[in-house]
């Protein structure tokens, strides 16, 4: 709650969104900005297999739904039970809410070929490993895993396609095992032939570029943002590569919490 309390003091023309009632001191927060400040919608739903509170929390704005969610930890059969579970809810929520894009990005604590049911029912990830890039994105010692995922899933006639997708390594090491995904969309027609997925480059600095979930999942998200109009529900043409913004200071809010 400290923590919650200095976010919402530093983007004070955002909208802060998180759970009405957690059941731990941890939970996941959402922010929006611009158009989604004032039309954004947002729910959460408590996972019954979880014995740590874990939830959903999920912003709705124009024709885009963006999920953040904290999925069941551990290696113990009972915590991979768990999180199948939840997993398998999380496969089809897409099905609710048909004409909406999808984003699914967060601490999914994903070993190897546990997301099978999400690829099974049309969710594709953004990150697109590479032997040339370092991927994991939560580490302990020796050990590293890639938890931290965003994926995708289209409606009947729009896409989301991912432009920026990257590590904020800063972050990891003092203040958290997990190193920050920070990724943009923006939305596509379905028939442009435009992959969702990122392409990550390779060569110098390469290691320092991979994706972000955990720190505001909908921050990234071009569409809404961005287009000044619509037509049909679709994306206006986008004929050059997208201008960076500045970084939220997640660091100067994690300092103030220490203080």
């Amino acid at each position: 709650m400290p923590m919650y309390a200095e976010i919402q003091r530093r983007l004070h023309n955002w909208k802060v969104y998180k759970k009405q009632e957690q059941a731990e001191e941890y939970f996941n927060v959402t922010a929006t900005t611009g158009q989604w400040s004032s039309g954004g919608r947002c729910s959460s739903y408590s996972f019954p297999s979880s014995n740590n509170g874990r939830h959903t929390l999920t912003v709705r704005g124009g024709h885009w739904a963006v999920i953040n969610v904290h999925l069941e930890s551990g290696p113990r059969s009972a915590d991979r039970a768990a999180r199948g579970e939840q997993l398998l809810y999380l496969s089809r929520v897409h099905e609710r809410e048909a004409a909406k894009v999808h984003i699914l990005a967060g601490d999914l604590n994903l070993r190897e070929g546990e997301d099978h049911c999400l690829l099974a029912e049309g969710w594709w990830e953004a990150w697109k490993s590479s032997p040339h890039v370092e991927d994991w994105t939560w580490r302990a010692g020796p050990n590293h895993a890639r938890y931290d995922r965003v994926y995708l899933h289209t409606t009947t006639a729009d896409q989301p396609h991912c432009t920026v997708i990257e590590r904020l390594t800063k972050v990891w090491g003092a203040l958290t095992d997990h190193v920050a995904v920070h990724a943009r969309m923006r939305s596509v027609p379905l028939d442009s032939g435009v992959s969702g997925s990122c392409a990550m480059p390779h060569g110098q600095g390469a290691s320092q570029l991979t994706f972000d979930a955990g720190v505001a999942a909908s921050q990234g998200i071009e569409g809404p943002l961005r287009r000044q109009s619509f037509a049909s529900g679709r994306a206006e043409g986008n004929s050059g590569a997208p201008q960076p913004r500045p970084d939220t200071p997640v660091v100067l809010i994690a300092n103030k919490v220490e203080i």
